[in-house]
C-alpha cells in the first residue's frame, strides 16, 4: 500500500474524516527548513475550513536540527507540535512529527490532561520485565498466529464478538470490516488461539503504508490498530503486540511502528510502556468509545467529550530490532 491508499493510517493527500470531523495528511515534503512547513500547514487549514473540520493534523518527516524552529513556525500559525518520534537508520537525523491544530471549542479541561499525563508517568515508571517472559507465559496456553483469509465461520464470529464486546460503539460496520481487514495484504492481524479448544480469545493488528518522500526515499510505517478480546480475558494484548513487533523486524524494512492509544485508559498505556516510548499526546483526536479511567465525556461535555485524547507510542527501526532481539528466544 503506497501513499494515499491507506484509509485508517492516512496518506499524502489531504483527507477529511467526517466521523472524527478532522483533516489529516502525511506530507510527502521533507521539512529540511522551517519555511518548508508554511505552505503545508496553510493548505491544510484552508482545506479544513472548506469542510467545517474542527481538527487538523499534518504528519511530516522533519530534520531534527530544524525541529525547534519548525515548532516556532507552527506556533505562529496557531498550530502545535503534538508528538515527535526520532527516526533511525536511513532516516537518522530526522523526526516524524505530528503538527496539529484544534478549534478553541475542541479542547480538554486541565484536570483531564493532568490525570492522563499522570497515567503515562505511572506506566513508564513501572518496573520493566524481560519481554520474552510475556511471550513465554502466553504460549503455555495459547498460540499467537497471524490470521489469513479465508477464515472459518467460527473464527469470523469470534472476531466480531470480540470487537463488539470491547467497544460500546465502533465507527465502522464491524461485520463488513472484519473480513476486509483479514483479507487486506497490508493489514497484519494476529490473534491468540487457546490450545485446548481451538477458539480465538484476543486480536490485534497493524496497517502498513509506504510514503514516497520528495527526497526519493520511501518511509515504511505500520500503525497498530484497535485490540479486542473476549470478556474477562486479560493479559494477551502485550504478547500479541510483541508478535507484531517481531514480524515488523523480519523484513528489516519497517522504519516506524506506532500506535495512537486512548489517554484516558491506563491499562493499555501500561501495555505499551513495556516496550515502546510515549512521544506525545494528540488532543481530542478522534471519536472513541469503550471503558475509560478519566471521565472525558462528563468533564469535557457531551459533544466535546466524545473526542478522545490519544497518546502516541512508537518504535523506530533501531528500537524494533532491539525489542525483537529480546523476544527472539521464544517466538518462531
Amino acid at each position: 500500500m503506497t501513499n494515499n491508499e491507506a484509509p485508517s493510517i492516512g496518506g499524502i493527500e489531504l483527507n477529511f474524516d467526517p466521523i472524527g470531523n478532522r483533516v489529516r495528511q502525511i506530507a510527502s515534503d521533507v521539512i529540511e527548513q522551517p519555511s518548508n512547513l508554511l505552505p503545508i500547514l496553510r493548505e491544510a487549514h484552508i482545506f479544513a475550513e472548506q469542510h467545517g473540520a474542527t481538527r487538523r493534523v499534518v504528519r511530516a518527516v522533519t530534520r531534527s536540527e530544524a525541529l525547534e524552529e519548525a515548532q516556532g513556525v507552527a506556533h505562529a500559525m496557531g498550530w502545535t507540535t503534538e508528538a515527535a518520534i526520532p527516526l533511525s537508520d536511513w532516516f537518522s537525523g530526522y523526526h516524524f512529527v505530528y503538527y496539529g491544530r484544534n478549534d478553541a471549542t475542541r479542547a480538554s479541561q486541565s484536570k483531564v490532561l493532568e490525570q492522563e499525563q499522570l497515567f503515562v508517568q505511572q506506566a513508564s515508571s513501572r518496573e520493566r520485565r524481560q519481554l520474552h517472559t510475556y511471550l513465554r507465559e502466553a504460549q503455555i496456553s495459547f498460540t499467537l498466529e497471524r490470521l489469513h483469509a479465508p477464515l472459518s465461520d467460527d473464527d469470523y464470529r469470534r472476531l466480531i464478538e470480540m470487537y463488539t464486546s470491547s467497544f460500546s460503539a465502533y465507527p465502522f460496520n464491524i461485520q463488513a470490516e472484519i473480513p476486509a481487514m483479514v483479507a487486506n495484504p497490508n493489514t497484519h492481524v494476529y490473534a491468540a488461539r487457546l490450545r485446548s479448544d481451538g477458539q480465538l480469545y484476543a486480536v490485534t493488528a497493524t496497517e502498513q503504508v509506504e510514503v514516497l518522500l520528495d527526497n526519493g526515499r520511501t518511509l515504511t510505517m505500520r500503525e497498530m490498530g484497535d485490540s479486542a478480546k473476549m470478556p474477562n480475558m486479560n493479559g494477551l494484548n502485550r504478547p500479541l503486540k510483541l508478535a507484531l513487533v517481531m514480524e515488523a523486524a523480519l523484513p528489516e524494512k519497517v522504519d516506524l511502528l506506532f500506535c495512537e492509544t486512548r489517554a484516558a485508559l491506563i491499562a493499555v498505556n501500561r501495555v505499551n510502556s513495556a516496550f515502546m516510548g510515549c512521544r506525545g499526546m494528540l488532543p481530542k483526536h478522534t471519536v472513541i468509545s469503550g471503558p475509560q479511567d478519566v471521565d472525558e465525556v462528563g468533564l469535557d461535555g457531551e459533544t466535546n467529550g466524545r473526542y478522545g485524547n490519544m497518546n502516541v507510542w512508537a518504535l523506530n527501526r533501531q528500537d524494533i530490532r532491539h525489542v525483537a532481539q529480546e523476544c527472539s528466544e521464544v517466538i518462531a
